[in-house]
């Protein structure tokens, strides 16, 4: 029964985007399979996707602020080495880290070591959203909570060809694991296109054309 839900959302995926199959190159090596998760491990995994900012967005950049934000909401403050951050930037070449929320903390230690080592080149927005996708989902138990939160005006310029249907293939999967999503800074025209999209086919989802301090986050219960 599951498989057949699961085969129903990608024929209304689909439907939404278009039929023509889509042919992509192979991934990158920095965007191949995450680690696998052991039997029922409960992990929680958390998705983040960023761009170059938007310069239609005038005012402060909130990203740092919002990312410890949604850490700490969605981990809720957890010491578990289980739990898994897969942070990927939008760029021509696949870069993804991962590590657990500790890791993270040691890493990015403040906003001026967050922006050094995040450098998206912007562009190729459909793309490395599903890259991250790819690279999470092995990491997904049965009973993991899953999150996918973008910061990105989703103006893809860079993307092959097909890659909407690419990525609603993606989300679709994503959300049969359980996975809720999230854009954050989400353009204006753009905004009503993605909520369009995931209506009815994405259960647990927040389209949002602002990149505040304290972000809401969709629900993944």
């Amino acid at each position: 029964m599951k498989t057949f839900t699961l085969l129903a959302l990608l024929l209304v995926a689909a439907a939404i985007v278009g039929c023509t199959p889509n042919q992509q190159p192979a991934l990158g090596p920095s965007a191949a399979a995450g680690p696998k998760v052991r039997g029922d491990d409960p992990a929680a995994v958390l998705v983040l996707v960023l761009d170059t900012p938007d310069p239609q967005q005038t005012g402060t950049d909130h990203t740092f602020p919002a990312v410890n934000a949604l850490l700490s909401k969605f981990f809720r403050d957890r010491a578990g080495e289980e739990d898994k951050i897969v942070l990927a930037q939008v760029a021509n070449m696949p870069q993804v880290w991962t590590g657990s929320p500790k890791a993270f903390k040691a890493k990015f230690r403040d906003e001026a070591a967050f922006r050094a080592a995040m450098k998206p080149t912007g562009g190729r927005v459909h793309d490395t959203i599903s890259e991250a996708i790819e690279f999470s989902k092995p990491m997904i138990g049965p009973r993991s909570r899953a999150c996918l939160c973008v910061f990105s005006s989703m103006n893809d310029v860079k993307s092959q060809p097909r890659s909407v249907e690419r990525l609603m293939r993606e989300l679709v999967e994503f959300d049969f694991k359980g996975g809720s999503v999230a854009l954050y800074g989400c353009g204006f025209h753009q905004a009503p296109r993605w909520r369009h999209n995931m209506e009815g086919v994405i259960h647990n989802f927040l389209v949002s054309s602002e990149v505040v301090a304290d972000p809401a986050m969709p629900s993944w219960d």
